[in-house]
């Protein structure tokens, strides 16, 4: 307890500052548009932003965060600066396209994707499955992109970047201490990639704090042309650099599953499946540490109810996909988190054996060398309840009755 007041102390140290610097003009921490979309502009020395359609979900964004975070000054300047590293990845996107034509026709075949209801094991799988020869996943660093790319960089300018992006972790884990224990965060471990859908102002990532009007548009939208940015964002990355194959990983995939489809037809999808309770409780615990990034106030019951609505919805989209797909020729397997956390290489090689991919040399032991890694650099894992958020572990498993086929 003494360590939270500490850090509600220094919150409201930090928020007292905030106040002050806005009286001198800054305006780090304005949720308004014009505001954002100038600070980008002026970060990069940009002002090509490609399509204008990303204005209007972006507008929607801000209303909702604007109306439903009740965020403090801290919570506004992390807001600000997640949206505003959208928009500096859109600009130095859209710049290096015009400066090398070529980087459209960089390969981004048949990627794995690893999808499921969250704390199921996808950071797990991704880890162990991108560590096989040729695969390669997002790491954290990855995603904001320096003012050159990734491959015109000499090492030391990307060390500086990296450390960087360690920098503003740090500022995250200030914010939120919990965080740790319930998501890895450092600046080269590896990440989910459904941020890059946020260039497009359309991505499930700020949905947790900017209402039902902004998520319904999600909905509404089918994440129409937003995975062509996530496409273009990793072609940039890839740029120059060996040829691979990703392995990419998101929970919140599930939600635009059809839309991941129509950008990648040859994807590999895994799905990973767990007893939804302990999947629900994690999840909550979560949310409420995510929470704790934008405000120093939540209702724990209210983030439990909106955590199940948003994975009920989530789960009924793609399973609907699903159903939808021809028999014949399936992208997806299933795999049971108990199964994947005790034979890790085993579901590994499986997961190649499913696809048709042959097992590269040196297999296991780049596997088994990147989970000793893991686990090192992991906290010790937050425990949570339903009870916590106030759910009922019976309505829960009702609720996800679909997932205890998956489930050995």
């Amino acid at each position: 307890m003494a360590g939270a007041r500490d850090t509600q102390w220094l919150r409201s140290l930090w928020n007292a500052g905030i106040a002050s610097a806005r009286m001198l003009g800054w305006s780090g921490a304005e949720l308004d548009v014009d505001v954002l979309l100038a600070r980008a502009a002026r970060a990069t020395g940009l002002s090509d932003f490609g399509d204008p359609g990303f204005r209007e979900p972006l507008a929607l964004l801000v209303d909702g965060l604007a109306a439903s975070a009740h965020a403090d000054a801290s919570g506004r300047q992390f807001l600000a600066g997640f949206i505003g590293c959208a928009l500096e990845n859109r600009l130095r996107i859209v710049a290096a396209e015009h400066a090398h034509p070529d980087i459209a026709g960089v390969p981004v075949a048949a990627p794995f994707v690893i999808v499921g209801l969250p704390r199921t094991g996808t950071t797990l799988l991704q880890t162990a499955l991108a560590a096989v020869p040729g695969l390669r996943t997002l790491l954290n660093w990855e995603t904001r992109l320096p003012a050159q790319l990734p491959a015109l960089l000499t090492p030391r300018e990307i060390a500086q970047h990296r450390a960087r992006v360690a920098r503003e972790i740090r500022f995250v884990n200030w914010l939120s201490p919990a965080l740790a224990g319930s998501h890895e965060v450092g600046a080269d471990a590896a990440e989910e990639c459904n941020g890059l859908l946020l260039i497009a102002m359309q991505s499930q990532l700020l949905a947790l704090f900017a209402g039902a009007r902004y998520e319904d548009s999600l909905y509404a939208s089918a994440f129409r042309g937003a995975y062509e940015w996530h496409r273009r964002y990793l072609q940039a990355l890839a740029y120059r650099q060996p040829e691979c194959t990703w392995v990419l990983k998101a929970p919140a995939h599930m939600a635009s599953l059809a839309g991941l489809l129509r950008a990648y037809p040859d994807a590999r999808v895994v799905f990973t499946h767990r007893d939804p309770v302990a999947s629900v409780a994690s999840t909550a615990g979560l949310n409420a540490a995510m929470w704790r990034l934008v405000s120093p106030h939540g209702d724990r019951r209210a983030i439990g109810a909106q955590a199940v609505a948003t994975l009920v919805r989530m789960h009924a989209v793609a399973h609907a996909v699903r159903a939808r797909w021809p028999e014949s020729a399936p992208p997806f397997l299933d795999l049971d988190y108990a199964t994947l956390a005790r034979e890790p290489l085993a579901t590994v090689r499986r997961i190649l054996a499913h696809f048709g991919v042959a097992e590269p040399p040196g297999v296991p032991d780049a596997v088994l060398r990147q989970l000793r890694a893991l686990q090192r650099r992991r906290a010790a894992p937050a425990r949570y309840t339903c009870a916590e958020f106030g759910l009922d572990e019976d309505d829960v498993r009702a609720a996800f009755a679909g997932e205890y086929a998956f489930i050995g």
